[in-house]
């Protein structure tokens, strides 16, 4: 997907999906406390290596000192994303068996490399304010140099550490100043090693150092994992609205697929009456009913097209419901989008049988979040 993905997927399991969803939060985890407990260090290491090593590039006298390394105390927090929304390692590893990845959209909420997102971020205290932080979401760049020498050319690594010399300028680094410390721990949980390249991830980092210098500002919370308190923050997504005042919107959800699993049909069905008939925070204006339906018929064509070796018609008839939604948008206004997708699958069925058995793993719910299946089989 490059570096100018939009649509991510965030692998995860069935009850978090539903805190998610019904309380418009995501949980940011302290960059020390990941599943791979090294790759903080591996990063500030190996910008220390490329600042060492490339001396002739002209870093203004910035390094990373020994104490980053030796004494790590980040308020550093991150989200992880992939840029695959069905591959085996994530399953195993985040969701398990059965569990879920949740697919969120970037653009609609105009938020990409380029553009950090606002978020809101509640203290643990129930009479304060939240924090509004801005955080960048950014691919990862899968740097270890040892490893990498002895699988790839030099010219290759070269060109990879170029990527994470393009971040250090843009940092804006000065000796001496304040702040130089955090921007290379905030860039440090952007590098992971080499050996997990596989996993195609980009990531929102938030940067709350001036926010957890005293217990009264902190916005931490903890939970528990092989009996380590692990700190995380809470984050909202937010915008400004006419008044420049920050309020709290969805996180752009528009799909979620359930994983492989001995009970794959149960969780679909399950998740399905959630979706449709649970309490939970909605994207429901008009252009995202627009979206969600133009979305479910081009995951409905990507799934059918495959069954047959030849052009059957089924992709224009998909473009002619298009064009018939767009050319009268009332329909979206005044009648349920999931009995719309239900009016279209049964046309679909009726005139291309074959396509009847994939269309029951692929549904339009209420809330206009598309729900499907893994195509992944069964191997645990």
């Amino acid at each position: 997907m490059g570096t100018d993905a939009t649509k991510l997927y965030y692998y995860t399991r069935a009850d978090t999906m539903r805190s998610i969803l019904t309380s418009g939060m995501f949980w940011a985890t302290n960059i020390l406390y990941m599943n791979d407990s090294e790759e903080y260090l591996n990063g500030l290491r190996e910008i220390r290596g490329i600042m060492e090593r490339y001396k002739s590039l002209n870093f203004r006298d910035v390094r990373v000192p020994d104490k980053l390394i030796h004494t790590p105390d980040p308020h550093i927090f991150t989200i992880s994303f992939c840029t695959n929304g069905d591959l085996l390692s994530q399953w195993c590893v985040y969701a398990r068996e059965s569990g879920v990845n949740l697919e969120l959209d970037f653009s609609l909420i105009k938020m990409d490399e380029d553009h950090p997102g606002s978020f809101f971020c509640p203290r643990d205290c129930k009479d304060a304010d939240e924090i509004a932080v801005a955080a960048p979401l950014k691919p990862v760049i899968y740097f270890t140099r040892n490893v990498m020498l002895e699988k790839i050319s030099e010219k290759q690594v070269y060109k990879r550490a170029a990527e994470i010399i393009e971040r250090i300028n843009a940092l804006g680094l000065q000796s001496g100043k304040d702040g130089a410390e955090e921007k290379i721990s905030e860039l440090a949980a952007q590098i992971k090693r080499y050996e997990f390249s596989a996993e195609q991830e980009w990531r929102l980092v938030f940067n709350m150092t001036e926010h957890t210098v005293e217990y009264k500002k902190t916005p931490l919370f903890y939970r528990e994992q092989d009996s380590i308190l692990k700190p995380f923050i809470k984050v909202a997504v937010s915008e400004r609205d006419k008044a420049t005042e920050l309020r709290p919107i969805p996180w752009p959800v528009t799909a979620i697929t359930v994983g492989p699993g001995y009970n794959q049909d149960q969780v679909f069905q399950s998740l399905r009456y959630f979706l449709n008939f649970g309490n939970y925070i909605r994207m429901d204006d008009a252009d995202f009913r627009t979206y969600a339906l133009n979305l479910y018929l081009d995951k409905v064509e990507a799934s059918c097209c495959p069954l047959f070796k030849r052009q059957t018609g089924l992709s224009r008839m998909i473009s002619d419901y298009k064009a018939k939604t767009k050319a009268t948008p009332d329909l979206i206004k005044t009648n349920s989008i999931r009995e719309l997708a239900r009016t279209l699958k049964d046309d679909l069925v009726q005139k291309f049988p074959r396509c009847a058995k994939v269309l029951e793993s692929i549904e339009l719910t209420s809330g206009g979040i598309v729900l499907q299946k893994s195509d992944i089989p069964y191997i645990y």
